[in-house]
C-alpha cells in the first residue's frame, strides 16, 4: 500500500517539476525585461498568445513540425517586440512606472482585440502525437518532456549569453548601474530596445511550449501574465536564477493542490506561500540582479 502512495507523489511530484519548467522559461522574459528597464509588461502574456497562434498556423498552413516551430517563432515576436517598443514603451522611458505599465496594458488589450478580429474566440488546438513514458508506475507524456527540456536548455542559453558575450554583458551592466554603462559607451536606448525585443522573444518560444500543452484563444494571455508575477515575485525580480526557482515551486503547488485538494485551491495556496515568502525575504527567494 505504501508503495502506490510513494508512486503517486512522486508522480505529483515530476508533474509539477515539468510543468514549473515550463512555467519558468515563460516568466524569465518578463523578469528580463523588469530587471533592465525597470518596465512592467502587462502585455507579456499577449506575446505568448502570438507565439502560439503562430505556432498553430504554420503548422496547420504548411504542416510545420510544431517542435520546430520556434524557428520562425521567435524572431517575428522578437520584431513585432521592438516595434512594440520603438511606438508604446521607448518613448516613455524614464518617466517612471507608471506611463510604461499603462502603455503596455493598452497594448495587451489592443493584441486581444486584434486576434479575437483575425482568429475569432475559438479555442483552437495542436494535436501533436505525444507518447507516454513510463518507469516504475510513473507516467511523463512526451509533449511535456520535450516542453520541460526545451526550457530548461533556452534557460541555459539565455544565461551563457548574458555571461559571455558582449551584449549580454551590456545588458547586465545596464541592469546594474545604467549611468556607470553610459560612460563607458553603452548605448542605453539600443539596449533597451534589444532587453525588449528579448524578452518578448523568449515569451515567443514559451508560446510554443504552452501551446504543445494547452489550448490557444486570444485571451490566454492574462493567466500567463499572471503566473509570471507569481513567479518572479517569488524568486525575485529580475533574478533569472529565481524565475527557475519560483517555477518549480509553482509548478509544484499547482501539481500537489489539484491532485491532493482540489483544482480550485491552486491560487489560494499560491497566493498564500507568496506571502509567507514575502515576509520572510521581501526581495524573494533568490534576490534581485540578472
Amino acid at each position: 500500500m505504501w508503495e502506490l502512495a510513494l508512486v503517486d507523489v512522486l508522480q505529483v511530484v515530476i508533474s509539477g517539476l515539468l510543468i514549473g519548467g515550463v512555467y519558468a522559461a515563460i516568466a524569465i522574459g518578463l523578469n528580463i525585461i523588469f530587471g533592465v528597464m525597470g518596465v512592467i509588461n502587462m502585455a507579456h502574456g499577449e506575446f505568448l498568445m502570438i507565439g502560439s497562434y503562430i505556432t498553430y498556423w504554420v503548422f496547420i498552413l504548411y504542416g510545420m513540425n510544431p517542435y520546430l516551430s520556434p524557428i520562425v517563432v521567435v524572431p517575428i515576436v522578437a520584431v513585432v517586440g521592438l516595434v512594440i517598443y520603438l511606438t508604446c514603451v521607448g518613448p516613455l522611458m524614464g518617466k517612471g512606472h507608471l506611463p510604461s505599465l499603462l502603455s503596455t496594458f493598452g497594448v495587451s488589450i489592443v493584441l486581444i482585440n486584434i486576434a479575437r478580429i483575425l482568429w475569432t474566440s475559438e479555442f483552437r488546438g495542436i494535436l501533436v502525437r505525444s507518447i507516454p513514458f513510463s518507469c516504475g508506475g510513473i507516467t511523463i507524456p512526451s509533449t511535456t518532456l520535450f516542453a520541460f527540456i526545451a526550457a530548461i536548455a533556452m534557460t541555459g542559453a539565455l544565461r551563457i549569453f548574458l555571461d559571455k558575450t558582449m551584449i549580454g554583458k551590456a545588458i547586465r551592466a545596464t541592469a546594474q548601474e545604467m549611468e556607470g554603462a553610459m560612460l563607458v559607451g553603452i548605448n542605453s536606448n539600443k539596449i533597451y530596445a534589444l532587453t525588449f525585443m528579448l524578452g518578448c522573444a523568449v515569451a515567443g518560444f514559451g508560446g510554443v511550449l504552452i501551446s504543445l500543452l494547452y489550448p490557444i484563444y486570444p485571451e490566454m494571455g492574462g493567466s500567463y501574465t499572471m503566473i509570471s508575477f507569481l513567479i518572479v515575485i517569488m524568486g525575485g525580480l529580475g533574478s533569472l536564477s529565481g524565475a527557475l526557482v519560483g517555477g518549480f515551486i509553482l509548478g509544484l503547488i499547482q501539481s500537489f493542490s489539484s491532485h491532493f485538494i482540489g483544482v480550485a485551491w491552486e491560487s489560494f495556496i499560491a497566493f498564500v506561500f507568496i506571502i509567507i515568502i514575502l515576509l520572510l525575504r521581501p526581495k524573494g527567494i533568490i534576490g534581485r540582479g540578472l
